[in-house]
């Protein structure tokens, strides 16, 4: 099986738990937290697939990833991912559920980065201009990045679409015309 078709199967499964037992928001921060860490940390990932480690070390070690005090749905999660053997697998599991609980919340991810550090009345502007091109009733949800490799300018992605109108951006795409 696909490492997509199995991480949003769990994905799917955990929230149908969670949302049962009305824990859908904690889960979703403590899986937001979750994939920041394995992605910013890949020792975690390595430390949680070493078989000298005992599965309550693992669990203990997620738990402290996604954050410290988590819901039972995430330390049941965890628990069933260990016995099965999926941890590799966690970082994909943590980003479905994303997707899974934004799509169920009605909720339109966006990334904007920048080459430097920007206001929160700005980012309140670029949320404002984004929720225009959608309905009422959507929620946007907008992560501030600084990558100073931009050199100036900014990209903006929504969801799955990217505009990119950064310095490098354009060097890139000049370097491209040349060729």
């Amino acid at each position: 099986m696909t490492i997509g078709i199995l991480s949003t199967r769990y994905a799917k499964a955990l929230y149908s738990f969670a949302l049962e037992r009305g824990e859908e928001n904690e889960v979703y921060r403590e899986m937001k937290m979750l994939a920041h860490q394995l992605i910013q940390v890949p020792e975690l990932q390595r430390a949680i697939d070493k078989p000298i480690l005992t599965g309550e070390q693992k669990e203990q070690l997620l738990e402290t990833a996604a954050g410290g005090e988590i819901s039972n749905s995430s330390k049941r999660f965890f628990r069933l991912v260990l016995q099965k053997e999926e941890n590799e697998n966690l970082r994909y599991m943590a980003a479905a559920y994303q997707t899974v609980y934004r799509k169920a919340k009605n909720i339109i991810y966006s990334r904007y980065i920048s080459a430097c550090e920007v206001d929160d009345e700005i980012l309140k502007k670029i949320k404002k201009l984004i929720s225009k091109n959608y309905e009422e009733s959507v929620t946007i949800e907008l992560e501030s990045q600084v990558n100073p490799e931009l050199i100036g300018g900014f990209v903006l992605q929504i969801d799955d679409k990217k505009a990119d109108a950064s310095v490098s951006g354009e060097l890139k795409r000049m370097r491209k015309n040349f060729r």
